[in-house]
């Protein structure tokens, strides 16, 4: 990984050496491609990382597999508004975090990065109904983060606090639409 701290693919689209997926992957429903059908993003503990594109027959294709330094959290949501999923990734113990574009075969193109303080938890929805995702960050002191998404690659910062014992539901893909 080079002094850029954003994931960048060492990746390769490979039909036939497809990894299997296990214990320990997260595995995310999307629409990379914006096919309206369900594909999945697979992400490994040490960061190895797989699309997988639904067909029509209800099987997939593995168009794209890389390697990821491990450690990132994965939101997704159509941050473009372009009808595919997108991913925004953070990494808790160093802030870091990107802000990923489908490009609409299964791999993503870093649109926006940066660094926010370490220790967030991360889900992402559309705040204010403009169809690009925002992001929600959370703390177990109860501090929140509402980014609201000004489509530039940039955030507009809410902050607040809950009180403590409150936790953040993830919503998937299909619950955004």
């Amino acid at each position: 990984m080079s002094d850029d701290p954003a994931p960048r693919d060492a990746s390769q689209r490979d039909r036939g050496n497809t990894p299997a997926p296990g214990p320990g992957w997260r595995i995310t429903p999307a629409d990379l491609n914006g096919d309206s059908r369900v594909d999945l993003f697979l992400l490994s503990a040490t960061g190895l990382h797989v699309s997988a594109l639904g067909r029509a027959d209800g099987d997939f294709d593995y168009p794209l597999v890389g390697q990821w330094e491990a450690g990132w959290a994965i939101a997704p949501g159509d941050f473009d508004n372009d009808g595919r999923t997108d991913l925004f990734l953070y990494k808790s113990d160093t802030g870091v975090w990107v802000e990923a574009f489908s490009d609409g075969a299964g791999g993503f193109n870093i649109a926006a990065s940066g660094t926010w303080d370490p220790g967030w938890t991360v889900a992402t929805t559309d705040f204010n109904a403009d169809g690009r995702a925002d992001v929600l960050l959370s703390r177990a002191d109860g501090t929140w983060v509402k980014a609201t998404n000004t489509g530039i690659g940039t955030f507009t910062l809410v902050v607040g606090n809950w009180g403590t014992g409150w936790t953040v539901f993830e919503r998937k893909p299909s619950d955004q639409r």
